[in-house]
């Protein structure tokens, strides 16, 4: 028990972190109430409606500070950047280098997110990699991240695709019977064209043996008379204490009936 115990907690420590990120909205309108707009001037109004913001998220969902995250960037927008953290209500250490397309983030705290807010982006905006100490983010850091953040739709996945391995195995049980069969029967026909072939002294009939049928074999085995010997040969053994150890047998049944002695 307690091997299974330590063997479960260094299958923890080999998982890879829960980090990931993702857009939280496509695109969302800003938008500021009526009573607000009556004292701005014609200009800032029209930057008001113009103004779209796009979120972007970082999700640290380990118990260890990650320092040093590298947002990389394509495409444009306009305006400086917001970074606010999820749940604290401090400010974000990064630095914007817009030459570089790149945001460094100094750090994000355990079970905590930052949420970068993009203004105005163009068409061609993306969020290409982030780097934690100049390390990527795996996939499956992502999934990791993801079935943390939305730990509902996790558990209806992972329920979904299991209730589909069910239904797959059960398929495949159902349709199994069937095929053997199928093989079996095709199997028994060609054993029987075989034995038939160029045979005119007797009709072959296959007898499906078992434990509770060795003297319905043994009655029918010395019914044959003669052929008796032709059917041991038929099935490779030497005596009927053999013939009775077999699961399926060939029968050699006498076409004319036997001379009586």
């Amino acid at each position: 028990m307690f091997d299974q115990i330590l063997a479960a907690i260094k299958i923890r420590q080999e998982l890879p972190d829960a980090i990931g990120y993702t857009f939280i909205e496509k695109q969302d309108m800003f938008e500021i109430p009526n009573e607000i707009t009556k004292d701005l001037s014609k200009e800032a109004l029209e930057k008001i409606e113009q103004l779209s913001c796009l979120y972007f998220r970082i999700d640290n969902f380990t118990t260890s500070v990650q320092k040093n995250i590298r947002v990389l960037m394509s495409g444009s927008y306009e305006y400086l950047p917001r970074l606010i953290y999820h749940r604290r209500d401090v400010d974000v250490v990064f630095e914007v280098m817009p030459d570089l397309k790149e945001i460094l983030i100094n750090e994000v705290f355990p079970n905590d997110s930052v949420i970068i807010q993009f203004y105005n982006t163009d068409k061609k905006f993306n969020v290409d990699q982030v780097l934690i100490k100049e390390k990527t983010i795996t996939p499956t850091m992502q999934k990791l991240a993801y079935a943390k953040r939305h730990p509902d739709l996790a558990k209806m996945r992972f329920t979904s695709s299991l209730l589909i391995l069910i239904l797959s195995c059960l398929a495949i049980f159902s349709i199994f019977p069937g095929a053997h069969a199928y093989f079996t029967r095709s199997e028994y026909e060609e054993k029987m064209s075989e034995f038939t072939e160029n045979s005119n002294l007797c009709k072959y009939e296959l007898f499906e043996n078992s434990a509770d049928k060795e003297k319905e074999l043994e009655r029918r085995f010395l019914q044959l008379g003669e052929a008796g010997s032709t059917t041991l040969l038929i099935n490779k053994v030497p005596t009927l204490a053999e013939l009775k150890l077999k699961d399926t047998v060939v029968l050699c049944v006498p076409t004319k009936p036997r001379d009586k002695f």
